[in-house]
């Protein structure tokens, strides 16, 4: 490479940071920003390719390191062992332009074509309504408590009933469509004595007693979302979202519930 030519491709460098340092602070979205970097490296990339006068290509190749410790060494071997063998499990070829069509573009090099496709072809979450987190009582030896463990006289799944307990989506182990309404929570008074914890938090209150779906927060297997009927208050253990379209909802001889 001439004097002339690095010269040239250093100023397209410094050009390419100045673009970043002053675009990204007006930037809206995490998004924003990655489609400005996206552009701006692919006009680098094809600047670089044309200094070589081959043909630019759009299609990256990713490989994950960061489960090879030993340093730069180490890396730069498994990168080798990768070019020689792509079913290593930690080579990936993609193209960037995939990235800008999930939302939020991450850089997702990892996912399959079945799951681009997923992404293009679904209707999104926030289309069919907001996901939301719900109660954190900060103290659920104190607040929370199995449904059989109380008074079932005072308990209630009506707002507007002056009962101490009521229905508790507080997360759960794996279960599929229904089931894991156990717990019960002292919503006495509107919540009053929750409310007056100074370290309870009461989110989204307005949605408190409307059916739903929900699903756990935290999970060691596959996400797993049931159906709960009005009545209901939920934690942030047992994320809800709730949308103005009817569920369909069916028993085990597929007649319809709800």
């Amino acid at each position: 490479m001439t004097d002339n030519v690095k010269k040239e491709l250093e100023l397209h460098v410094r050009e390419l940071q100045h673009s970043i340092d002053n675009i990204v602070p007006y930037a809206d979205t995490t998004e924003d920003v990655v489609k400005m970097n996206f552009e701006s490296i692919r006009l680098l990339v094809d600047y670089c390719e044309g200094l070589k006068n081959e043909k630019s290509n759009e299609s990256s190749l990713c490989f994950r390191l960061s489960n090879f410790k030993g340093g730069m060494q180490v890396q730069k071997e498994k990168v080798l062992e990768a070019l020689s063998n792509k079913e290593c499990g930690y080579f990936y070829e993609t193209n960037q332009k995939d990235f800008i069509q999930i939302p939020g573009a991450p850089i997702a090099y990892w996912i399959s074509d079945n799951m681009k496709v997923v992404f293009l072809n679904s209707v999104s979450l926030e289309k069919i309504g907001k996901p939301e987190q719900g109660m954190a009582t900060a103290d659920n030896g104190r607040f929370v408590r199995c449904w059989y463990e109380v008074n079932n006289r005072k308990i209630s799944i009506f707002e507007s009933m002056q009962a101490k307990w009521y229905p508790y989506n507080n997360g759960g182990g794996f279960r599929k469509w229904y089931g894991f309404n156990i717990d019960v929570v002292n919503w006495e008074n509107d919540g009053r004595e929750i409310k007056a914890f100074p370290k309870a938090y009461v989110r989204n209150e307005r949605d408190y007693f409307k059916s739903g779906i929900t699903w756990n927060a935290i999970t060691s297997s596959d996400v797993s979302v049931r159906f709960f009927e009005e009545g209901f208050i939920f934690s942030n253990a047992g994320m809800a979202i709730f949308t103005s379209e009817k569920y369909e909802c069916y028993d085990n001889e597929g007649e319809e519930k709800c």
